[in-house]
């Protein structure tokens, strides 16, 4: 893979992602990665720290791509507002010698509040 761009594919509840792993990532192994999930799942704005500063995050229709750091917290910032987010990773490769590492992953959205409307569709408290 070439470049920084980190390349998600969502099915149902299943996202899967391909990302490079190079000398200036800050992901190298499982362990980097899952303390990037715990930080993530905490909603704690600073898990783009395991980004590349001017990484380019393609979020596919309609959210479109993010570029840098900043772009994706807010986005996520945005989203954090009305849905809690919990990643589930159910499989990982990182292969360092390629520099590419590959994610298949669940990620369940909980609405916090009655009432968010979001891609067409109305939410309540606690749906998911």
């Amino acid at each position: 893979m070439r470049g920084k761009t980190l390349r998600l594919i969502t099915v149902g509840a299943l996202t899967f992602l391909c990302a490079p792993v190079s000398a200036e990532s800050a992901i190298k192994d499982l362990g980097d990665y899952s303390k990037y999930v715990a930080v993530f799942n905490a909603a704690d704005p600073s898990f783009v720290n395991y980004y590349s500063p001017d990484v380019v995050f393609d979020k596919g229709p309609p959210d479109g791509i993010l570029k840098g750091r900043s772009a994706i917290s807010a986005w996520y910032a945005d989203i954090w507002q009305d849905f809690g987010e919990t990643l589930t990773p159910l499989t990982v490769v990182i292969d360092t010698r390629a520099g590419v590492m590959m994610v298949e992953l669940r990620t369940e959205l909980r609405a916090r509040r009655d009432g968010i409307v979001w891609r067409d569709r109305t939410y309540r408290k606690g749906d998911l």
